[in-house]
Protein backbone atom coordinates (compact mmCIF):
# COMPACT_ATOMS: atom_id res chain seq x y z
CA UNK A 1 0.00 0.00 0.00
CA UNK A 2 1.22 3.42 -0.93
CA UNK A 3 1.34 5.80 2.03
CA UNK A 4 1.93 8.86 -0.22
CA UNK A 5 -1.75 9.22 -1.23
CA UNK A 6 -4.04 11.22 1.00
CA UNK A 7 -7.59 9.84 0.55
CA UNK A 8 -9.17 12.39 2.83
CA UNK A 9 -8.47 15.21 0.35
CA UNK A 10 -10.92 13.79 -2.24
CA UNK A 11 -14.43 15.30 -1.81
CA UNK A 12 -17.31 12.82 -1.50
CA UNK A 13 -19.10 12.18 -4.79
CA UNK A 14 -22.79 12.77 -5.26
CA UNK A 15 -24.69 9.50 -5.75
CA UNK A 16 -26.52 10.91 -8.80
CA UNK A 17 -23.21 11.32 -10.62
CA UNK A 18 -22.16 7.73 -9.93
CA UNK A 19 -25.43 6.03 -10.83
CA UNK A 20 -25.10 4.04 -14.07
CA UNK A 21 -27.32 4.82 -17.07
CA UNK A 22 -29.28 1.59 -16.79
CA UNK A 23 -30.75 2.72 -13.49
CA UNK A 24 -32.72 5.50 -15.11
CA UNK A 25 -36.38 5.35 -14.41
CA UNK A 26 -38.22 3.56 -17.21
CA UNK A 27 -41.31 5.08 -18.78
CA UNK A 28 -44.45 3.17 -17.84
CA UNK A 29 -46.00 1.12 -20.63
CA UNK A 30 -49.29 2.33 -22.02
CA UNK A 31 -52.17 0.22 -20.85
CA UNK A 32 -55.19 -0.42 -22.95
CA UNK A 33 -58.53 0.64 -21.54
CA UNK A 34 -59.72 -1.84 -18.98
CA UNK A 35 -63.06 -3.42 -19.57
CA UNK A 36 -65.61 -3.49 -16.83
CA UNK A 37 -65.55 -6.88 -15.22
CA UNK A 38 -68.76 -8.84 -15.04
CA UNK A 39 -69.73 -10.15 -11.66
CA UNK A 40 -70.59 -13.82 -12.17
CA UNK A 41 -72.49 -13.91 -8.88
CA UNK A 42 -74.89 -11.11 -9.83
CA UNK A 43 -78.33 -12.07 -11.10
CA UNK A 44 -78.85 -11.82 -14.86
CA UNK A 45 -80.44 -8.69 -16.26
CA UNK A 46 -84.21 -8.76 -16.50
CA UNK A 47 -85.41 -9.55 -20.02
CA UNK A 48 -86.78 -6.60 -21.92
CA UNK A 49 -90.31 -6.43 -23.26
CA UNK A 50 -90.96 -7.42 -26.87
CA UNK A 51 -90.84 -4.60 -29.42
CA UNK A 52 -93.45 -3.70 -32.00
CA UNK A 53 -92.11 -3.23 -35.52
CA UNK A 54 -93.56 0.28 -35.54
CA UNK A 55 -91.14 1.23 -32.70
CA UNK A 56 -88.03 0.29 -34.73
CA UNK A 57 -86.44 2.83 -37.03
CA UNK A 58 -83.26 3.04 -39.09
CA UNK A 59 -81.28 6.27 -39.15
CA UNK A 60 -78.73 6.68 -41.97
CA UNK A 61 -75.17 7.11 -40.76
CA UNK A 62 -71.66 7.54 -42.04
CA UNK A 63 -69.97 4.14 -42.29
CA UNK A 64 -66.25 3.51 -42.22
CA UNK A 65 -63.99 1.64 -44.62
CA UNK A 66 -65.24 -1.93 -44.78
CA UNK A 67 -68.41 -1.05 -42.87
CA UNK A 68 -70.66 0.62 -45.41
CA UNK A 69 -68.58 3.75 -45.93
CA UNK A 70 -67.35 3.32 -49.51
CA UNK A 71 -69.11 4.32 -52.71
CA UNK A 72 -72.27 2.29 -53.28
CA UNK A 73 -72.30 0.98 -49.70
CA UNK A 74 -74.74 1.94 -46.94
CA UNK A 75 -74.79 2.19 -43.13
CA UNK A 76 -77.73 2.66 -40.72
CA UNK A 77 -78.11 2.84 -36.95
CA UNK A 78 -80.97 0.84 -35.44
CA UNK A 79 -83.15 2.57 -32.83
CA UNK A 80 -86.01 1.27 -30.69
CA UNK A 81 -87.91 4.33 -29.55
CA UNK A 82 -85.00 6.64 -28.60
CA UNK A 83 -82.46 3.94 -27.68
CA UNK A 84 -79.73 2.92 -30.09
CA UNK A 85 -79.73 -0.86 -30.19
CA UNK A 86 -77.42 -1.75 -33.09
CA UNK A 87 -76.38 -1.10 -36.68
CA UNK A 88 -76.75 -2.46 -40.21
CA UNK A 89 -74.40 -2.05 -43.16
CA UNK A 90 -74.26 -3.26 -46.74
CA UNK A 91 -70.89 -3.78 -48.44
CA UNK A 92 -70.13 -4.49 -52.07
CA UNK A 93 -67.71 -7.38 -52.48
CA UNK A 94 -65.91 -8.73 -55.52
CA UNK A 95 -64.83 -12.32 -54.97
CA UNK A 96 -63.52 -14.93 -57.40
CA UNK A 97 -66.16 -17.52 -56.57
CA UNK A 98 -69.26 -15.29 -56.41
CA UNK A 99 -68.17 -12.27 -58.46
CA UNK A 100 -69.47 -8.82 -57.52
CA UNK A 101 -72.25 -9.03 -54.91
CA UNK A 102 -73.70 -7.29 -51.85
CA UNK A 103 -73.19 -8.42 -48.26
CA UNK A 104 -75.39 -7.30 -45.38
CA UNK A 105 -74.30 -7.31 -41.73
CA UNK A 106 -76.76 -6.75 -38.88
CA UNK A 107 -75.47 -6.30 -35.35
CA UNK A 108 -77.84 -5.98 -32.40
CA UNK A 109 -76.46 -5.11 -28.97
CA UNK A 110 -76.47 -8.18 -26.72
CA UNK A 111 -78.98 -6.74 -24.24
CA UNK A 112 -81.56 -6.08 -26.97
CA UNK A 113 -81.45 -9.41 -28.78
CA UNK A 114 -84.46 -11.78 -28.89
CA UNK A 115 -86.99 -9.00 -28.47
Amino acid sequence: MNDDVDCTAVPPMDKREVRPYRWKKKKPKRRSARRASVDVNSPPAQPLDPVESSQVRLKPGKGSAGHGGSAGEHYWRIYVRDTRVGYVYINLLNEDLFGKHASIQIDINKRHRAR
